[in-house]
């Protein structure tokens, strides 16, 4: 049976959405601490250790610790209660893409197996996809914050293909950066680009300026839902 993978941000939601989700956390982690340091000291912070390859919650906790080793001041809440900020914000600001349901609805009615392969902290993927009305209808979701590798690693696809009892070359995943086409690449799957310009990468099977025409040429590639 063939399966159609996703990815999340940048492809089933605006990439905004984590923009200004960790623009309202650092709000709230500064205000929390009596503003004993400015909200884009904190978000500047997490995103330096974010693009090192820190998962995100991580990278949040890492520049909250500077900050209060760098200003003097105690931390005043623990991990527990960041994460749960941190998944309320995200559910908080999500922006779909259009059509976003109906790509996954749709690939769902013709194919039978869909999945989500994110990078993101597994709490915050599955809330989002709650939100959105998608959770339910997908069969996995694989997470970089719960296998602990993040793409273009292989086994966040492989991980997917196998909860999906497929075999990977009866995947296509549908992603909009050169992760998911390197990583779909190295797991033996074939891949669609939702591409909306200015892509640098290797090249995938097929490109695509959106994301329900992706899902039509990953169909076609699969052979299913004509």
């Amino acid at each position: 049976m063939p399966a159609v993978i996703f990815d999340l941000f940048g492809t089933l939601i605006d990439l905004r959405s984590d923009e200004e989700a960790h623009i309202a956390l650092s709000e709230e982690l500064a205000k929390l601490h009596g503003n004993s340091f400015s909200p884009k000291e904190h978000l500047e912070l997490y995103r330096s250790y974010e693009s090192q390859g820190m998962e995100s919650l991580d990278a949040v906790m890492e520049a909250l610790r500077r900050l209060s080793e760098e200003k003097g001041f105690k931390l005043r809440i623990d991990r527990d209660l960041v994460d749960r900020l941190h998944v309320e914000a995200h559910v908080r600001h999500v922006y779909p893409v259009p059509g976003a349901r109906k790509a996954v609805l749709r690939a769902k009615e013709a194919c039978g197996r869909v999945a989500v392969v994110s990078d993101a902290d597994d709490r915050v993927a599955k809330g989002i996809l709650e939100k959105l009305g998608l959770l339910e209808l997908l069969d996995t979701v694989v997470t970089s914050g719960a296998m602990g590798v993040r793409k273009p690693d292989p086994r966040l696809f492989l991980e997917a293909a196998r909860r999906l009892g497929v075999e990977p070359g009866s995947c296509v995943v549908i992603g909009d950066t050169w992760r998911d086409v390197e990583g779909a690449r190295r797991s033996g799957m074939r891949v669609v680009l939702v591409d909306r310009g200015g892509y640098q990468g290797p090249e995938p099977d097929a490109r695509a300026p959106s994301l329900l025409q992706a899902v039509e040429i990953a169909l076609s590639l699969l052979r299913c839902g004509s």
